[in-house]
């Protein structure tokens, strides 16, 4: 079998096993190198951490499944050209922050955790103030409403997320959930 039909058969079978959501970051991955078992998948860098952290056990057992063992592990690369794009845009002096500094904070946050203060951060003025409501935050970071709040939920997002307010109106007789304001710590609290 050829790297693009383990591909194709992979995507397959991960189609009814993944959510919504992960499946289409999945969809944007595809297999550039295969070496003694190990397959190198290129992936989205908005992405790469997600399929590293949770997707990783799964998307190796399908590999090997389709593959008749011939693959039996997986590395995620950043797709060529994105470490550029993504490196010339980040903001440099307009925050008093760094990915350098807030990297190491991954394994303690966890990924989604993560990618969610990280967005705040990237959409926050001066003042750490984001008006966003929660699920374009969830559609952002690419997982559910749900986990979100899950994430936000454990005490490690206490030293970052400073505080929330949410508006509700009343709508066709019911209130409803409108904008958030978000306040976000621009500075990494002591480890």
């Amino acid at each position: 079998m050829t790297d693009a039909d383990i591909w194709r058969a992979a995507l397959g079978e991960l189609s009814v096993m993944l959510s919504g959501p992960s499946y289409g970051l999945v969809r944007e991955c595809q297999i550039v190198g295969r070496e003694d078992g190990t397959v190198v998948v290129e992936a989205p860098g908005s992405s790469l951490c997600w399929l590293e952290g949770r997707l990783r056990p799964v998307i190796e057992r399908v590999l090997v499944g389709v593959s008749d063992g011939a693959v039996r592990r997986v590395e995620f690369v950043q797709s060529v050209g994105q470490t550029e794009a993504v490196a010339s845009s980040w903001p440099t002096d307009s925050v008093p922050w760094s990915l350098e500094t807030f990297l190491p904070w991954l394994p303690v946050l966890g990924p989604v955790l993560w990618s969610v203060i990280l967005l705040l951060r990237m959409a926050a003025n001066d003042d750490g103030v984001v008006v966003m409501t929660a699920p374009t935050l969830a559609r952002l970071v690419g997982v559910s409403a749900r986990t979100v709040a899950r994430a936000l939920a454990r005490s490690e997002a206490d030293g970052f997320i400073l505080g929330r307010e949410v508006s509700r109106r009343r709508e066709k007789g019911r209130w409803v959930a409108g904008k958030t304001v978000w306040r976000v710590s621009l500075e990494d609290p002591p480890r």
